[in-house]
């Protein structure tokens, strides 16, 4: 009887050739890929209005209460917004003006209406929420 050696294991003649020729099922299964993953993640994300730091400073400094239902009309604001094109826009809610970046779906800033100069630059839109 002849053998062969393969990866240090002694076979029989032939039984190397027969394994190798056996085709890999493949599993219908689908497979989670990072990539996929990945963008399914980012537009989670993107769907959410985020504050920058210096946002979160000026709503802390002003004590400018925030509640989840005022974050769901912001959102709200911000779809509006880029549904019409805007990009960089001034969502007027509860005498607070909320600067925003409309593509990242970021507010900048944050301004209370009675004690701002009256003078908001380098924005396309205003949105009363």
């Amino acid at each position: 009887m002849n053998f062969n050696i393969h990866g240090g294991r002694v076979y029989p003649k032939g039984f190397i050739s027969d394994v190798q020729r056996q085709e890999v099922k493949k599993s219908n299964k689908p497979t989670n890929d990072f990539k996929g993953i990945f963008k399914e993640k980012i537009a989670e994300k993107s769907e959410e209005i985020s504050f920058s730091k210096h946002a979160s400073l000026r709503v802390k400094e002003r004590e400018i209460d925030i509640t989840s239902e005022d974050i769901s009309k912001l959102n709200e604001a911000l779809d509006k917004a880029k549904d019409k094109g805007c990009k960089e826009s001034v969502l007027i809610y509860k005498n607070n003006g909320f600067i925003t970046n409309i593509k990242n779906r970021t507010v900048i800033t944050v301004c209370n209406m009675k004690d701002s100069e009256g003078v908001i630059t380098n924005i396309d839109s205003v949105l009363f929420v």
